[in-house]
């Protein structure tokens, strides 16, 4: 309790300093899959809107690893430093930029994971199938997810709603080890003589294979050191991490795992508007 009263504190003063920005954020044990702590925005009140499980927001680049980098590796068994096409692609009438326009060939996928090139994540995304990946990505606890979703534009991170803080270190935490079980916050149930009337289930669904896993692991750390997830940092070891940037600026995402936790971070207006001025402080790797 003391020290989510001293990271709350934190969050606080690091989102007071630029007005009426919010953020959440979600600690979840690799191990256990219990919730360590929840942060509900600044100056959260018990009984408040509470955006570490009730803000649906839209998960751009964050949500790759999710959509695309694990399903794909899971079903081809391919490695980080193989070799990739990030060339200008369109499926349809759907023909994403990659960030500042920049127009890239043949490159490793550690590479483009690093820096989230959209026409290699498309292009991964739909050598597998949209079935497939939303195949994996049901496993998950995403509760906003719709039918409408299963398109190409998700493996960018583009959906109708979005996903929450919590349900995106919930997601993540299945990449410590290959195996899901839904993040919670209640062990047991008992009556007043201490009999167990509801205990939550430990049994874990392996998802990922070792490989994927690792491959995965691998690339998350690789944006800590080389990538856009600089800054990040954890006291327990492993860390990595996804960052996201969705359209106008209007959500900051930074989701990943060290060797004891995931975690999640979410920063924006309630009412969506763009954080462009701000995008050089990378506010979300401070939190």
């Amino acid at each position: 309790q003391a020290r989510h009263a001293q990271d709350v504190a934190k969050m606080d003063a690091v989102l007071a300093r630029h007005g009426d920005l919010q953020g959440a954020g979600v600690l979840v044990d690799n191990v256990k899959r219990e919730i360590v702590s929840l942060y509900g925005g600044k100056n959260y009140k018990k009984y408040d809107f509470n955006r570490a499980y009730q803000a649906v927001r839209q998960p751009g680049s964050a949500f790759k690893p999710l959509a695309v980098y694990a399903p794909y590796i899971q079903e081809t068994g391919a490695y980080a430093n193989q070799t990739i096409s990030a060339k200008p692609i369109c499926v349809g009438t759907f023909c994403p930029d990659n960030y500042g326009g920049e127009v890239y060939g043949n490159t490793s996928m550690k590479n483009a994971f690093r820096w989230s090139y959209n026409t290699a994540a498309l292009r991964l995304f739909y050598n597998i199938g949209v079935d497939t990946a939303f195949n994996y990505l049901h496993q998950f606890n995403f509760q906003s997810l719709v039918e409408e979703d299963e398109n190409y534009a998700a493996s960018l991170g583009g959906l109708t709603y979005g996903v929450t803080p919590l349900e995106m270190a919930d997601a993540y935490a299945s990449f410590s080890d290959g195996s899901y079980v839904r993040a919670h916050a209640i062990r047991s149930v008992k009556n007043k003589d201490g009999d167990v009337l509801y205990e939550w289930s430990q049994q874990k669904q392996q998802i990922w294979s070792p490989h994927t896993a690792s491959q995965i692991r691998s690339m998350l750390a690789d944006v800590v050191v080389n990538g856009t997830g600089e800054g990040a940092y954890a006291t327990d070891g492993y860390i990595g991490v996804k960052t996201g940037t969705t359209n106008n600026w209007n959500d900051y995402w930074l989701a990943g795992l060290s060797t004891n936790y995931s975690a999640s971070i979410w920063i924006g207006y309630d009412k969506p508007a763009s954080m462009q001025r701000i995008e050089k402080s990378k506010i979300h790797h401070q939190l």
